[in-house]
């Protein structure tokens, strides 16, 4: 796991550095470290902020005036106006995957303790944040630019940690695919 790790970090320019103590016993932890390192990097650098269309009823203009829905509310006697405006937020699709993705690691029976402490510390920056699972249809549509480069390695793991888990039909829960099983089943 070591050599993977070292070798995942020199070809994408990561400096890397984690204790002689810590050990990657298993792909869960190693993967874990990597999304704690990459989140780590986006609350320092700071969050990705994009514009998100946002729809209220509001006792002032804000705005383009949504004018169907605001007759109907005056019909009922409400004296407020529908309004559609854009919000410069950090809760997009880049943050809500990286939210997702970091609620997931959590869940997971096999991902140590410490990891999930760190893990919990870091998730308080994402609290105005929405959760949204990285699917083909929403990373299709994920653009990457000058602006956001520093967010593909850590979407990258996002989607690796996602495909390497399946859903428990019975719970409806994620679990982790066992990445060891999984390559001897493809050897045989």
């Amino acid at each position: 796991n070591g050599i993977c790790s070292r070798e995942y970090c020199e070809t994408h320019n990561i400096k890397f550095q984690h204790s002689d103590e810590e050990r990657f016993d298993n792909i869960y932890n190693l993967l874990t470290r990597l999304l704690i390192f990459g989140v780590r990097k986006i609350v320092k650098r700071g969050f990705n902020k994009s514009y998100v269309e946002q729809e209220e009823a509001l006792q002032t203009v804000r705005g383009k005036i949504n004018i169907n829905d605001t007759i109907k509310r005056r019909l009922n006697r409400e004296m407020v106006c529908v309004c559609s405006y854009d919000e410069f937020s950090k809760n997009n699709p880049f943050n809500q995957i990286v939210k997702y993705t970091m609620l997931c690691s959590l869940k997971n029976k096999n991902v140590d303790d410490k990891l999930k402490k760190e893990l919990r510390s870091l998730l308080l920056f994402f609290h105005d944040v929405d959760s949204l699972e990285p699917t083909t249809q929403v990373t299709s549509k994920l653009i990457f630019n000058r602006n956001n480069q520093y967010y593909k390695m850590l979407i990258n793991i996002c989607l690796m940690i996602y495909k390497g888990t399946m859903v428990n039909e019975e719970t409806g829960e994620r679990t982790f695919k066992d990445f060891f099983r999984e390559e001897q089943m493809q050897k045989v």
